[in-house]
């Protein structure tokens, strides 16, 4: 894939990214958690570009999404960090290979249990001070629903999406 092409590639997933967690989102009752939609994005661009360049996009859309639309809340460079490591994630699992309902579960599993039940509730307790286990006990339940839910669109919709890109882009 050319220059060009991974560039406007990853300005579109940034700008996809930003669109479904600043603008198409819900909190879970007691607002126990927020569930949205960028998780596509982030996997559509681990399955066409590398861990680093998918982290970057990844990276982008957090602080740009705060730039543009924080929601109240303040930057915060560890949550970035979080963003990396899914983008990363996804790509390590998704890259180069079919996606197959087995692969789309095993990236939905890795990023929860590593990002959203590993380092956010790690993050929160270290920013709020809110015991670790409290986070976690509170989000597991939530979390271990919406891997279901995620593996669904990865699979139903990253697949379709993965195979365009590759026609229209040369990606791998």
């Amino acid at each position: 894939m050319s220059k060009t092409k991974t560039l406007t590639l990853c300005a579109l997933l940034v700008a996809l990214d930003i669109v479904c967690a600043r603008l198409f989102y819900f909190f879970t009752p007691g607002n126990i958690d927020r569930l949205s939609l960028q998780f596509l994005p982030n996997a559509v661009a681990g399955m066409v570009l590398s861990p680093l360049v998918a982290a970057l996009v990844t990276v982008c859309a957090d602080v740009l999404g705060m730039l543009l639309n924080s929601g109240g809340l303040t930057f915060t460079p560890l949550f970035t960090l979080s963003a990396g490591v899914r983008g990363a994630l996804y790509s390590l699992v998704l890259r180069g290979r079919e996606v197959t309902l087995k692969r789309a579960f095993l990236a939905a599993l890795c990023v929860t249990v590593i990002v959203d039940l590993g380092l956010n509730p790690i993050w929160i307790s270290l920013l709020y001070g809110t015991p670790y286990k409290a986070v976690l006990l509170a989000k597991l339940p939530v979390r271990a629903l919406w891997i279901i839910a995620q593996t669904a669109v990865i699979y139903f919709a990253g697949r379709p999406i993965k195979k365009q890109l590759e026609k229209t882009t040369g990606a791998q």
